[in-house]
This record gives C-alpha cells, sequence and structure tokens, in this order.
C-alpha cells in the first residue's frame, strides 16, 4: 500500500520536500533489468507537482544560479519542488553514462535504455509535511498484487483482500473486503476517517502454482486521503519466500515474517538507512537486499532500485518499524503481528511527532 500514485496523500506530501540538484556521473553499471517488477514494490511515480512545472525560459529560485543541470525551465529551488516524473534536475544516465557509486540508475520508461541517476535525500527530515485533511468520508482505491512463488511475476487472481482497521488486530470485523480478477487488481471502498484511511489489507487465498500463498499484511505510512491506485504488491507461498530469506535462516511459523521497502525524501530509496524492529529479539535476523539478493553482513539499505529489507521470525502481536540515517528518524510505523503471516510495510519519511 505505498501510496506514491497520483491522489494519494503520498503524492502531494513527498513531493514537496527539500532537494538537490547534482552532475555529472561516474564508475558504475547501467542495470539492465531496473524497470522490471521489483520484490513487492511499486515501481510507478506517477505524482508531479506544479510547483516544478510553472517556469518558462530561465529557471529561477534562489539557487537557480548553481543549477546548470536543470533544464526546460526547471530549478531546483528549494523547498517547493516535486520532479518525481520528470527527474529533471537529476544526473542522466545509460549504458554508456553510468551513475556515480551511490546513486542507482531509474529508467524513464521500462524497457527504456536511458533514465536518470537517484540517490537517497534526506534533506526533508524534520520539515516533512503532514497528510492533507481528507475531503470525503470514503475513498475508492484499487489495489493490485503479483504472485511470485514460481519465480516469474504473474496476476495473483482469486485473493481474497479484507479492509482493516488499524485497531483491529484479528481483522475480525472488515470495512470492506473483494476479490482480486483476471488482472490481480481488485476495488476496495477504504473509509477514511478523521485523518485518512491509515488501517491495513489482509490478503488471502491461492497461489499461482497450486498452493496457497503466506496470508500477507499489507501497511503503509501514509494515509489514503483520495480515489486512486494502489501499488503493485506481491504475495508468495512460504516455501518461496524461504528459499528468498534462506541465508537468514528458518522461517519459524509460530512468528511473523517482515518484508520492508523504504523511502527517504521524494521517494527516492533510502539507500544508507537502516532498520529497527522494535519487538526483535535473539531469533530474529534483519537482512538487508542487494541487487542479487539479501546481502550477508549489511548492516544499512544498500544502493538498489528500491531499499528493501527482511526481518524475520519476529516475535510478538504488534512492533514498530523505524528507520534511521546519520541519527535522524527517517521514518516510523506500527504494523500488527500474527503468527505463520508475512508483513508487508511500505515506509516512507514522516513528520515529526510534534507536526
Amino acid at each position: 500500500m505505498k501510496h506514491r500514485t497520483a491522489g494519494r496523500a503520498g503524492a502531494c506530501a513527498v513531493g514537496l520536500l527539500s532537494i538537490a540538484c547534482s552532475q555529472g556521473s561516474g564508475s558504475g553499471a547501467f542495470p539492465a533489468d531496473a524497470g522490471a517488477v521489483e520484490s513487492g514494490v511499486d515501481a510507478h511515480l506517477e505524482a508531479s507537482s506544479a510547483a516544478d512545472e510553472g517556469a518558462d525560459g530561465d529557471a529561477e529560485g534562489s539557487d537557480a544560479a548553481v543549477l546548470p543541470g536543470c533544464d526546460n525551465g526547471k530549478t531546483c529551488a528549494l523547498p517547493l519542488t516535486c520532479d518525481e516524473t520528470d527527474l529533471l534536475c537529476e544526473p542522466p544516465c545509460s549504458a554508456t553514462e553510468p551513475c556515480s557509486a551511490d546513486t542507482f540508475c531509474r529508467q524513464s520508461a521500462p524497457g527504456a535504455v536511458e533514465g536518470n541517476c537517484i540517490g537517497p535525500d534526506y534533506q526533508c527530515l524534520g520539515n516533512v509535511p503532514t497528510a492533507p485533511v481528507p475531503g470525503a468520508s470514503y475513498f475508492e482505491v484499487v489495489e493490485t498484487y503479483v504472485d511470485v512463488s514460481s519465480g516469474a511475476a504473474v496476476p495473483a487472481v482469486g485473493l481474497n483482500v479484507k479492509v482493516c482497521a488499524a485497531t483491529d488486530e484479528p481483522c475480525a470485523s472488515p470495512a470492506n473486503f473483494g476479490t482480486t480478477g483476471p488482472s490481480g487488481a481488485v476495488t476496495l471502498t477504504v473509509p477514511a476517517g478523521a485523518d485518512g484511511f491509515d488501517g491495513y489489507f489482509d490478503v488471502t487465498g491461492p497461489s499461482g502454482d497450486g498452493g496457497t500463498i503466506l496470508e500477507t499484511l499489507v501497511f503503509s505510512s501514509q494515509p489514503v486521503v483520495a480515489d486512486g491506485p494502489g501499488p503493485t504488491t506481491t504475495v508468495t507461498t512460504a516455501a518461496a519466500l524461504q528459499q528468498t530469506v534462506g541465508v537468514l535462516g528458518a522461517l519459524d511459523a509460530t512468528r511473523a515474517q517482515v518484508m520492508v521497502v523504504a523511502d527517504a525524501c521524494r521517494s527516492t530509496p533510502a539507500f544508507g538507512a537502516s532498520l529497527a524492529v522494535s519487538s526483535a529479539d535473539s531469533a530474529t535476523k534483519v537482512g538487508y537486499v542487494g541487487p542479487n539478493g539479501i546481502v550477508p553482513g549489511a548492516s544499512t539499505f544498500p544502493v538498489n532500485a528500491q531499499a528493501l529489507g527482511d526481518a524475520v521470525n519476529v516475535p510478538g502481536t504488534m512492533t514498530t518499524l523505524t528507520t534511521s540515517y546519520g541519527g535522524q528518524t527517517v521514518s516510523t510505523l506500527g504494523v500488527v503481528l500474527r503468527p505463520d503471516v508475512l508483513v508487508l510495510a511500505y515506509l516512507t519519511a514522516s513528520p515529526l511527532p510534534s507536526q
């Protein structure tokens, strides 16, 4: 439930953040599969802002003079910029124009041979905008799921998806429910509440390989405050998940398994950030995912298409997931835990508690 798409809180809120322009490129390889479906993540960045679109001619803004890398009249003037889609203030990259060691080449479109170098952006920390007040009592969202149990991402057909309140730990009284169709999508009505829908989705059903998916609870640190599409989220069987996280040890069916997708500011992957799980004990193992799977010994999210992490064998009925960078909190989210479930949490830079 990563609310990056147009019409959701994260699209506007994340867009109106501080950013910086950099130029040039250094060593590093252009990934051939940068536009492919990634482990449980939404690769779309559909949000855009008029603050980034209104200028014609020369760039304007207090920092425009030092931004020769920006073009088409765009500026990276702080703090109101939003170029999640066009990325004109990011260095270009291609097969012959690689990114620097600490950035990743995000393709301009699926299958494209060129794109822009993306690195983590933490300038918004301590000044993250709060989500706007909901303008309706209910919103209609489209959630899409793909099944990766067989090793290839295929539409997850026939899944049962329940809309659960954040306070309903067993999801005993779902606010709504539906079944995914041939494309793996389901349209659901969610209650807005005072601050937007801040609950979760409980997903169960058949797997494309003839088995049953591991029950999946999908959370996001951004509330839903408008109609719109959600992300494409992956589901998998317990056996397939075990293969993916095998380096961390055997999965304990009496505990929950957790997968985290972490962003910094402007929806940039939170490279270099670390993940903390509040209820973790000696049996809980955390792994950070690189381009070729979990990186043994890594203590922070490595450079990758997305900042992905796994925490296996997490005890308790609730836990708090926190990402931090340089001593600052990037994001925090409380999630429900149950035995033998996969918790998928989408984290983005969070406002301070006082905001």
